[in-house]
């Protein structure tokens, strides 16, 4: 149990903080309620200066409930961040395909089949 409330604590740092939703989103709620103590379900949020300021928002549901899910959620949230940061990608379908090829690449390493497949909404 040690080891799944670590796991939860190490989940919990990859969602935005309430200081950084509040500066940009100061009329915001969240309702997050996980099934388990550790999830597939994740919310990332991210502001990107520049001649406009730019708010994405992003609520995911990844492949797999406790700690699978929390797994795959840990490395999309990355793969998110990535898209944004690294990539400078800003329009949903660019950020949603790198995603997806992060996501593919990042299983496929081993020759193992990892479902990787996921649902736009």
């Amino acid at each position: 149990m040690d080891s799944i409330s670590y796991a939860k604590r190490l989940q919990d740092a990859i969602l935005p903080s309430s200081t950084q939703l509040n500066n940009s989103l100061p009329e915001h709620f969240i309702f997050y309620a996980p099934k388990d103590i550790v999830s597939g379900d994740f919310y990332w949020f991210e502001t990107v200066s520049g001649s406009e300021n730019t708010t994405l928002l992003a609520a995911a549901d990844c492949t797999g409930h406790g700690v699978p899910g929390a797994l795959v959620s840990v490395v999309c949230s990355n793969a998110l961040r990535r898209s944004v940061r690294e990539f400078g990608l800003r329009t949903p379908g660019e950020i949603l395909d790198k995603v997806s090829s992060i996501l593919v690449e990042t299983f496929e390493n081993d020759g193992n089949e990892v479902k990787t497949e996921w649902t736009q909404h």
